[in-house]
């Protein structure tokens, strides 16, 4: 018997979902809403309890992640002669 293969991660072997990755740093960046505040939120919400430590490290990985697109839009953007804004 064979499995399809499994689909990438945002995290590679992370128990959380990455709707939960998504989620997290959704809430830190768009909602202000701080990683600790977030814990107990997981926890109280829906039973899930994930330290402060474990979701900085989704965030900077998601960070990381991000980079390429970052530099591909820092790229794009000095293309367009834009006037200095003095």
């Amino acid at each position: 018997m064979f499995s399809a293969p499994l689909l990438p991660r945002i995290i590679e072997k992370c128990l959380a979902s990455d709707r939960i990755v998504i989620d997290t740093v959704i809430s830190k960046y768009c909602n202000h809403s701080p990683l600790h505040r977030q814990s107990v939120i997981l926890e109280r919400d829906i039973g899930l309890e994930i330290s402060r430590a474990t979701l900085d490290g989704w965030v900077l990985k998601v960070g990381e992640l991000l980079i390429p697109m970052v530099a591909a839009m820092r790229r794009e953007l000095n293309q367009w002669n834009l006037p200095s804004g003095g």
